[in-house]
Parts: structure tokens; sequence; C-alpha cells
């Protein structure tokens, strides 16, 4: 299993349009939004980037998972694909699940890269060691959910051709709805409403609070997150079973 995590963290690496999209674009719109605005003053001893790392933090972890994630294991999943993993005898689970647990890795890279160019350039503050440390287990949480979605659209849909432009537009529409590209205050009510139910909404907006010291558990955050997990297991329960039952795995 180490072996196969290894062997696709470096296959990820050689996959420009992923790394670009969850470790470089994040930081690009960063630097811009910094240069163009200015690290200002929000609050009393806090400034705009200890606000919009936040964000940038959940656009990494967007298209990693909605759309690396998911074309890969549809990808995968091509019928030839899968006959010469099994003419090779190679366990094609083992491959699966090394490479969920290494979108999950850069997920990880991607949130601390974040955290380092906004500490080292501009001056992020830290929240106390607790409120960090909360902050960290939500955004983890998150990306896990995140995961699962990917991997549900991946088994389910299966089309790269349909899976990449549906990952684009779910990207997207979250970063709309998530205020990436407004404040999050200024959005319509209507906007508001939909955000509710998505949990990077809540990493990159309401997280705020946490950054702040004000709150250290979001529980509407913790509530979503449960049935996403909840529904995307079930889900990718009822895809394995579809694939077992799949004549593929007969020899047929």
């Amino acid at each position: 299993m180490l072996n196969n995590i290894y062997i696709n963290l470096k296959m990820m690496f050689r996959v420009p349009l992923s790394i670009f999209f969850t470790l470089v674009f994040p930081i690009i719109f960063m630097v811009i939004m910094m240069l163009t605005y200015g690290n200002i003053e929000i609050l009393e001893g806090i400034h705009l980037i200890d606000k919009y790392v936040l964000i940038t933090i959940g656009m990494g972890i967007a298209p990693l998972t909605l759309i690396s994630l998911p074309v890969w294991i549809g990808s995968s999943s091509d019928r030839d694909y899968l006959k010469r993993l099994i003419y090779f005898h190679v366990d094609f689970k083992k491959i699966m699940i090394s490479n969920i647990i290494v979108h999950y890795i850069i997920g990880i890279l991607g949130i601390a890269i974040n955290i380092i160019v906004a500490y080292l350039f501009f001056g992020l503050n830290f929240p106390s060691f607790s409120y960090f440390a909360a902050y960290i287990s939500q955004v983890l949480l998150c990306l896990l959910v995140y995961i699962l979605i990917g991997a549900v659209l991946g088994f389910f849909i299966k089309k790269e051709q349909v899976l990449m432009p549906l990952g684009l537009v779910l990207t997207f529409t979250t970063y709309m709805f998530s205020g990436v590209f407004m404040d999050f205050r200024d959005l319509p009510a209507k906007f508001k409403a939909i955000s509710s139910f998505l949990p990077l909404r809540y990493i990159m907006n309401d997280s705020f609070n946490i950054w702040l010291g004000e709150t250290m558990w979001n529980i509407d955050f913790f509530k979503l997150s449960s049935v996403y997990i909840v529904v995307t297991i079930i889900l990718l329960y009822i895809a394995v079973k579809m694939w077992t039952k799949e004549k593929l795995y007969n020899n047929d």
C-alpha cells in the first residue's frame, strides 16, 4: 500500500493542471488580492490576510476533490484499463484507495502552503493553539467530506468528458456561493441560503470566528458534514457492490 501511495504521489506531481489549481492558483489569488487591496486592517489588530487565507485554503480543496479526483477515478474505471490490471494481477482496490489517500495528502499540503505563504509574506496572525487546532481539525474534516463527494462523482459518472466540465462548474459555483469573488456579507440572501448546504462555505467564511478565537466549534458545519459523510459512504458502498457484480471481475 505504501508503495502504491508513493507511486501515485509522484504521478500527481506529473499532472500540472491538478497541482496548479490545488497548490498554485490559490497562492496567486492571494497575492493578487493583497497587491490590489493591500493587507488592510479589517478589525483591531486583524488584517485582510487573516480572513482571506481561509478563502484560499478552500479554493485549493474544491478543484482537487471536484475535478482531479473524480476524473482520475472515472478514467481508471475504463473497461480496457481494468482488464490490463486484472491481466497483470494488480489489485485495483489498493490502487484506488491509495490514490484517494494521495489526494488527501495533497489537500493537506495545500492547506500548509497557504498558511506558510500567508505568514511569511503577509504577516498572518495566528489564534491560540487550541483555536488553531480546532480550525485545522474542521478543515481536515471538510477535506474528507469533499474527497468522499469526489469519489461518488467518479464512481457513478465515470465518463471523463462529463466529469471535467461538471467539476469545473461545481468548483466555480462553490467559489461564487462562498464569497471568493466578493465579500460574503454582500452576497444576495438566496446565495447565502444555498451556501448553507456547502461545507466549504463554513470553512471559507464562518471559520473566521474560530480564527478570531470567538468560538471553537461550528455545530452547523458538523451537522452538515455528518449528513454528507453518511450519504456518500452509502453511495460508495452501492458503487462497490455494483462493481463486484460486473462480469469483468469474473474474467468474462
